[in-house]
């Protein structure tokens, strides 16, 4: 059930960051998670971080077009990836920390204030429904926030606009 609501209130996140307007941000690299001196972000291979990062298969399920969704978690993290094809390539679709073991390059972790992210992100726009994201070349970081602080915190690809 915990799941289903997670991946409920991811498409809602999706949809409403098709309907606002992205802040300009002026900076030439884009949000990667690193890990073990290992960095990834969505879009990339997930079979080097497997081992390296010590994922974990939890659930696998089939997508329309033939395709696969699968998730390696591990302990205050999930990584969600797809498949084109069966057996095929896997590809990072989104990062997600729940633990404050992890932060981001700029310090941000679970736990964190509201008033340090947005002293650290100075692009942050608020998203609606207690979330707050941040974009930078085609990235997003997607920070949710219970009673004004960091609960959990998403890396994906940013909606595309055109």
């Amino acid at each position: 059930m915990k799941v289903l609501k997670r991946f409920t209130v991811l498409c809602l996140i999706i949809v409403m960051a098709l309907t606002v307007s992205v802040p300009a941000l002026a900076a030439t690299k884009s949000y990667t998670f690193t890990y073990r001196s290992y960095s990834r972000r969505p879009g990339q291979s997930v079979s080097r971080i497997r081992k390296k990062w010590k994922l974990r298969e939890t659930s696998r399920g089939n997508s329309q077009g033939g395709g696969q969704y699968i998730t390696y978690m591990r302990k205050g993290l999930r990584v969600l990836a797809y498949s084109r094809t069966k057996g095929g390539t896997e590809y990072i679709s989104d990062i997600m920390i729940t633990s404050s073991k992890y932060k981001t390059r700029e310090g941000i972790k679970v736990g964190s204030t509201l008033a340090k992210l947005k002293s650290r992100y100075k692009h942050v726009a608020f998203l609606g429904n207690y979330d707050y994201y941040t974009v930078k070349n085609g990235m997003m970081i997607l920070f949710h926030l219970k009673n004004g602080r960091v609960k959990w915190i998403t890396y994906m690809e940013a909606p595309r606009t055109d």
